[in-house]
């Protein structure tokens, strides 16, 4: 089964993300490698979700496509090798039965056609205690399997 390692740096990017929108829908992408002998996902960064054109609803978001793709050129030419897209990130305000809307398998299904490999889709879904679980999807084969970091 596929792993996923979350660096600090990664895990840091998300909850101060999640901290500057706290009544309202965010995300971002996340950066890292593939490694196809141990079958892990590694995550070395992740980005928030843009700048002028992003959209952040009590229920929805919408990435800032231009800042996005600025930021992750930065992002992947800070390392040897270089980075790839290994997922996405966002947050729900509120517990659902679903996960995931028809939008976000929308961006699965475009996160996996762009890619030769698993992906990610992490969940930071809101409790009733106010706090957060941090739900890691692997993305394969039009499958959407719960794992363990």
């Amino acid at each position: 089964m596929t792993k996923a390692i979350l660096s600090e740096r990664a895990k840091k990017a998300m909850k101060n993300e999640i901290s500057r929108f706290p009544y309202l829908e965010t995300g971002g992408l996340l950066l890292g490698y593939y490694h196809e002998n141990d079958d892990v996902l590694h995550v070395m960064e992740a980005t928030d979700g843009g700048y002028h054109k992003v959209i952040h609803e009590e229920i929805a978001f919408q990435y800032d496509v231009d800042y996005v793709t600025h930021v992750c050129d930065i992002l992947i030419h800070l390392y040897e090798p270089e980075l790839q897209i290994i997922g996405l990130w966002h947050k729900h305000n509120q517990q659902c039965k679903v996960h995931f809307s028809l939008a976000d398998e929308k961006m699965h299904d475009q996160l996996l056609e762009m890619s030769n490999h698993p992906c990610l889709s992490i969940l930071y879904e809101k409790t009733a205690e106010d706090e957060y679980d941090v739900l890691i999807f692997l993305l394969d084969n039009n499958q959407c399997i719960q794992i363990e970091e």
